[in-house]
Parts: C-alpha cells; sequence; structure tokens
C-alpha cells in the first residue's frame, strides 16, 4: 500500500517548485494549506521523492523483483 496517491505526490512537486525548491517551505506550505497535519510529508519525504522526480522524471513506485 502507498503512502500517498499519485495526485498527492503530484501536489508535492509542484509545491515543492512553487515555493523556490525550499524543502522546509514545502513541507511548511503543505501542512498548513494543502494536507494538514496528520497527512503532510516530512522534509526528508519531500527530499527523497524529489530526488527520485528530478533523476526519472517519475514520481510512481517501482515493484521490485
Amino acid at each position: 500500500m502507498e503512502r500517498y496517491t499519485a495526485e498527492q505526490r503530484l501536489l508535492i512537486v509542484k509545491t515543492h517548485y512553487q515555493n523556490g525548491e525550499c524543502y522546509a517551505q514545502t513541507v511548511r506550505r503543505l501542512v498548513v494549506r494543502l494536507l494538514g497535519w496528520n497527512n503532510a510529508p516530512n522534509e526528508s519525504t519531500v527530499r527523497r521523492l524529489m530526488t527520485k522526480f528530478e533523476a526519472t522524471g517519475n514520481t510512481a513506485n517501482t515493484l521490485s523483483q
């Protein structure tokens, strides 16, 4: 089971770029305006997602074989 849906991951990527690529500001924006305290990712999750997105152009999880 995935923690974040495809739409939520896209929202995280968009928010990150809209906030000048600042991880802390991205998390604050997601907490305050978009996802709320219980659903917002922490900074390490945003970093990991952005690293994956910038390397592959995709936010989907790949299945291990």
